[in-house]
């Protein structure tokens, strides 16, 4: 006589891992969550005099690590709060768990930052980083501290030079750049390229921004009607006149203190293979130095070292919602596999102190 008990089993089963994959992805999700969440614990709030204005920042330290090492955050392009709008919370709460303490500001003119971040040089910032690292060096719950700097992009103008003022404990740069302009031609070429144009029409294309920014950037004359006719605001078109001729060439070879820069491989800001080149050959060995310099190339990597396969976008705006909600439930998890663990290894190695 005919059962349904298989049936039944079979569909029991099916229910079962149903209700499995449900609970996994559940558990995922409220991980990747907690990594956007602020940390509560060994927190507290500096107000630095930088230039006569206040740069307000905060210092997170991990619990019961001893002394552990402090990474500096130094902000890549944009008006950037100490949070970098919540973006940086899962990089954060991954070194704090490694135990690594973090500080971060408001760039001037942001949040509780006085001043002005469009009136900065390249050099303004270096110097600001600087100022930075002196204050946190002279608390005196860091006495004992190693201090270094952690930059994202256009801190590869910043950090170098800031390396080669006042010595810290370790650099870390993530998608630096070595030449302003360089860098903008490869990202222009690469927008080209993904609007569908062919090889021959990018080069033409791309010459033709080329000549007209050098116009643009290096002419001293009333600028308004161009800025206007170009749809770049007045301050941002200041901010890149004053920038246009970056170049951290002199500054790399001067830094000092280790260094560990990486870059995506599919990075679509930065030419990676060419930066990470130019850092080879620019970057000097420090025989004081306990820990070597490091140039990665990290592979299945975006512009911020997230997974390319899901991240790999230009501009923030340009993700879509799916993007958007898949790195809100994978959090630090979102980052390319092993990465997070070998910067935190990195800077966890002792150094010699200055």
């Amino acid at each position: 006589m005919p059962t349904n008990k298989p049936i039944l089993s079979r569909r029991n089963t099916k229910l079962a891992a149903l209700f499995i994959a449900a609970t996994l992805i559940m558990a995922f999700a409220i991980w990747g969550l907690s990594d956007f969440e602020k940390p509560k614990q060994n927190v507290s709030l500096h107000n630095i005099i930088f230039n006569n204005e206040t740069i307000a920042g905060t210092l997170m330290l991990p619990n019961k690590c001893g002394n552990p090492a402090v990474a500096v955050f130094v902000h890549g392009d944009g008006p950037q709060n100490r949070w970098h709008s919540d973006g940086y919370l899962p990089l954060m709460n991954s070194l704090l768990s490694d135990c690594i303490g973090v500080f971060s500001w408001d760039k001037p003119g942001v949040g509780d930052s006085g001043g002005n971040w469009l009136k900065q040089t390249m050099d303004d910032r270096a110097i600001l980083a600087n100022a930075v690292l002196v204050y946190l060096r002279a608390l005196p719950e860091l006495s004992n501290n190693r201090i270094g700097y952690l930059g994202f992009s256009q801190a590869g103008w910043v950090v170098p030079k800031a390396a080669s003022i006042t010595r810290p404990d370790f650099s870390v740069l993530i998608g630096p750049a070595v030449n302003w302009q360089q860098q903008g031609m490869f990202l222009t070429h690469t927008r080209l390229k993904l609007a569908g144009l062919e090889s021959e029409e990018i080069e033409i294309k791309a010459e033709q921004i080329r000549q007209r920014d050098h116009s643009l950037f290096r002419n001293e004359g009333d600028i308004s009607n161009t800025v206007k006719a170009d749809g770049m605001d007045p301050d941002r078109f200041e901010f890149v006149r004053l920038n246009y001729d970056a170049d951290a060439t002199k500054a790399i070879q001067t830094m000092r203190g280790p260094v560990l820069a990486l870059w995506g491989a599919n990075d679509m800001n930065v030419d990676a293979h060419k930066n990470a080149q130019q850092y080879r050959q620019l970057l000097k060995p420090d025989p004081t130095n306990k820990v070597a310099n490091r140039v990665v190339i990290v592979p299945n990597a975006t512009h911020s070292l997230l997974k390319a396969r899901w991240f790999n976008y230009q501009t923030l705006d340009q993700w879509p919602l799916s993007s958007q909600l898949l790195i809100a439930t994978m959090g630090r998890r979102a980052y390319a596999s092993g990465v997070l663990a070998s910067i935190a290894a990195w800077i966890n190695t002792p150094a010699t102190p200055n």
